[in-house]
């Protein structure tokens, strides 16, 4: 099986980030033949804050391509030989237009070939870098993309937002021709919060944007996989658009099940 006829079995699968995942929880989803892509820990996350030109000497340049490389480098060496592991990814959500990026990003695809040729490698793309902008997703052998229509785009408005994001996929799909895993979707819900029309920060409005987007997903053939963001409630620096922490969890912190939780079952069970 090569690298790209892998992809296809990603359905049931975790989106294994570096500061996220436990050593123990790897070893228990080698067991249970639950499939994971992974991804090395800050330095994908290649985005400076300003004004600034991303790709320079003075910001994001080679000393800092030098540390991505050795954390590309650990990342393979500790987990290639656990079997759920299917797909490494270089970067999450990096600025991917221009031959800056280009430059940055090609000898960190190709270490992670050379130190593993058996397996798929990708990166993220968030929104900002469009299918006929972006200059690295002919560098991947699959299309991973993080979208949240409903949320920070037509808030409110699933309609909109379902038009939105089919529309999005299949430009994707027509544009590289390669399989599409959407590695982050979903919205913020406070537990025990409920409204009766499409009321964002409800329990009713997580799950009825989560079976929108998997309406979607069916539809667009090349979608191979998805992984809503996020598994629980978790903790973050406060900001005007977190509610004591990050409400993406289809679960709260402390593991109760919200309504996104069951909409969830009913999509899975029997799979």
């Amino acid at each position: 099986m090569d690298r790209c006829q892998l992809v296809p079995h990603l359905a049931l699968s975790v989106r294994g980030r570096g500061f996220g995942l436990r050593r123990p929880a790897r070893h228990r989803r080698d067991r249970r033949d639950r499939r994971r892509r992974h991804e090395p820990p800050r330095p994908g996350d290649v985005r400076p804050h300003g004004p600034a030109p991303t790709y320079t000497e003075q910001t994001i340049g080679s000393a800092t391509q030098r540390t991505h490389l050795q954390a590309v480098r650990e990342l393979v060496d500790r987990d290639r030989n656990h079997p759920s592991v299917v797909l490494w990814c270089v970067a999450n959500e990096p600025d991917a237009g221009g031959q800056e990026a280009r430059d940055y990003f090609a000898p960190l695809f190709a270490e992670a070939r050379k130190l593993d040729p058996t397996r798929p490698v990708g990166y993220v793309n968030m929104i900002a870098d469009g299918p006929d902008t972006c200059a690295l997703t002919d560098l991947a052998d699959v299309v991973m993309i993080n979208r949240y229509y409903g949320w920070y785009a037509h808030t409110g408005d699933l309609a909109r937002a379902e038009s939105a994001l089919e529309a999005d996929l299949r430009a994707w799909a027509d544009r590289h021709g390669k399989p599409i895993i959407v590695t982050e979707y979903g919205a913020d819900a406070i537990a025990g919060l409920h409204a009766v029309v499409d009321a964002p920060w409800s329990e009713e409005y997580q799950a009825g944007l989560l079976e929108m987007y998997h309406r979607v997903f069916d539809r667009v053939d090349a979608v191979v996989g998805e992984h809503i963001w996020n598994f629980a409630d978790f903790a973050t620096q406060p900001a005007i658009v977190r509610v004591d922490g990050n409400k993406k969890g289809i679960f709260t912190r402390d593991r109760r099940p919200k309504s996104a939780a069951f909409a969830v079952r009913r999509r899975w069970r029997g799979v």
